[in-house]
């Protein structure tokens, strides 16, 4: 990135002292002109356009100050640096609020100008990568009209690159903050270590997506070995976690951006393969579609009609295998689960009290958050399962799973209880029913056993005086009086027994 220079000084011999300092140092600077006099400087400053002006205090005509606050007020982009002797100092003040950045003492040394133009030059820089990085959003995101085209890149090949850390967030699960994926992302520092590979004569914009865990990379060049070996490194820097990049197959100039995006985003959506990662290339080859899931799926979808259990479970076990050899993409996984779960829906015996909805999110849940594919095939099995439990439980009461649950502990709550119980009296999973049930009654169903066990006891307490502690502990499912005094106190704040004097004395 090189940046142009106006100097304006009306003594020759220091004007052209400066412009050979200027020439000598090593920095990206080229001379855009010079002139004699703000009158000049100010018809340079609209032809040329430059970075920074350079101005003397004191020349003939318009004096620099007055330059500055033309400049400050027409072109305020332009940084101000103005050449002063000593006896200038009180006027070089009041440039102050013109947005001056520095000034030179006359005779000017080459360090001195070396450190005024390097810091111009950092500024200069921060300032120009940060419009291109907010005209970069604005264009992977279609709100760019064009105008005023960079001309850094009217022609020049862009690398696109769209990085998606984990699955597809085609949800956003309720008990996943967003917070998770910016630690990942602050994790791979993935901006230093480009700045460490990647040549300073070249450089590179990452641009937040929708998706919290999406990020686009842009490049000033094209090399789709460079993305190998950025895969590479966030596969060293996160092992746990698959990271998937869609590119194209050749660069692509600036205003073919928003386009290119696009073409990314869809083919990304529909090639990820959950729990993988990998590198697609955009082309304009079709997908191929497998009969082998195809078939399996119908005889799922035979198996519900039939309410034939093992049938089912059968075919669910070879389906997940099959997908997972066939290397099935999420949206089309996403696609047959949902087929699955609607033909439940619509073959349950509860008919509209079915949480098809509540289902649907936890196994799309399950697919965007699952890194791990033997975990999720584990999972979407379980929760297929219960799903179809659910579909048909209780034909003649017709009590959701919820409802059935709290039904049981309001009967048996004397009783030992425990998860692993529920499970194996209801044919559920543990933690698919501790789901269901606090969606419905908003605390988990040992919650609800606790609260209920504490509300018979008070009871009990008020209504039976001659009753020991002891007593009422096991007449609510605790054998220990110990440990039912410890409960109690946990949830009213009072033990049992100071908890039947203070009744007492209320009546």
């Amino acid at each position: 990135m090189t940046f142009s220079v106006l100097i304006v000084e009306d003594e020759i011999l220091i004007l052209n002292n400066i412009v050979k300092k200027i020439n000598n140092l090593e920095l990206p600077l080229t001379i855009a002109g010079t002139a004699t006099n703000g009158n000049d400087a100010l018809m340079l400053v609209e032809k040329q356009q430059p970075d920074i002006v350079i101005t003397d205090i004191r020349m003939p005509g318009m004096d620099g100050i007055t330059l500055c606050k033309i400049l400050h007020e027409q072109y305020p982009k332009i940084r101000l640096a103005i050449l002063s002797g000593y006896d200038d100092f009180s006027f070089a003040q009041k440039a102050i609020q013109y947005q001056v950045s520095d000034y030179l003492l006359k005779p000017v040394n080459q360090q001195q100008l070396f450190e005024t133009m390097s810091r111009l030059c950092d500024i200069l820089e921060k300032e120009a990568l940060a419009a291109q990085h907010r005209r970069f959003l604005l264009n992977i995101s279609g709100q760019d009209d064009q105008n005023g085209l960079p001309s850094d890149f009217g022609t020049r090949p862009l690398g696109v690159t769209l990085i998606c850390m984990g699955n597809l967030l085609n949800i956003v699960p309720e008990d996943i903050s967003l917070s998770h994926f910016s630690h990942l992302w602050e994790a791979l520092d993935l901006e230093n270590y480009l700045k460490g590979i990647i040549p300073p004569a070249n450089r590179f914009w990452l641009l937040p997506e929708k998706r919290p865990n999406e990020r686009f990379l842009i490049t000033s060049f094209f090399d789709v070995s460079f993305i190998a070996s950025l895969s590479d490194y966030i596969q060293n820097k996160l092992p746990s976690v698959p990271v998937s990049f869609c590119t194209m197959s050749d660069g692509v100039i600036y205003p073919d951006i928003w386009k290119t995006a696009q073409k990314e985003r869809l083919y990304m959506h529909s090639h990820l393969i959950p729990c993988h990662s990998g590198i697609y290339i955009e082309d304009s080859s079709p997908q191929t579609e497998s009969t082998s899931a195809d078939n399996i799926l119908q005889l799922i979808i035979s198996a519900i009609r039939e309410q034939q259990l093992n049938s089912y479970q059968t075919a669910v076990t070879t389906f997940l295998r099959t997908l997972r050899g066939i290397s099935c993409s999420q949206s089309r996984m996403e696609y047959y689960l949902e087929n699955i779960l609607k033909t439940l829906c619509e073959q349950s015996t509860l008919h509209n009290e079915y949480p098809f909805a509540r289902l649907r999110n936890l196994v799309l849940s399950e697919i965007c958050m699952q890194n791990d594919r033997n975990l999720l095939d584990e999972h979407l099995y379980r929760l297929l399962d219960d799903a179809f439990s659910q579909a048909f439980i209780n034909e003649i009461s017709g009590d959701t799973l919820s409802v059935s649950v709290k039904k049981y502990i309001d009967h048996n709550y004397q009783e030992h209880i425990t998860m692993e119980s529920l499970a194996d009296h209801f044919h559920f999973s543990a933690s698919y029913i501790n789901k269901m049930f606090r969606s419905q009654f908003g605390v988990p169903p040992m919650k609800y056993l606790l609260n209920l066990r504490i509300e018979k006891a008070c009871a009990l307490i008020k209504e039976n005086e001659d009753l020991g502690i002891g007593s009422i502990g096991e007449m609510v499912g605790y054998s220990d009086s110990r440990y039912f005094s410890r409960i109690f106190r946990s949830v009213t704040g009072l033990t049992p027994s100071a908890y039947k004097k203070r009744d007492g004395y209320h009546n």
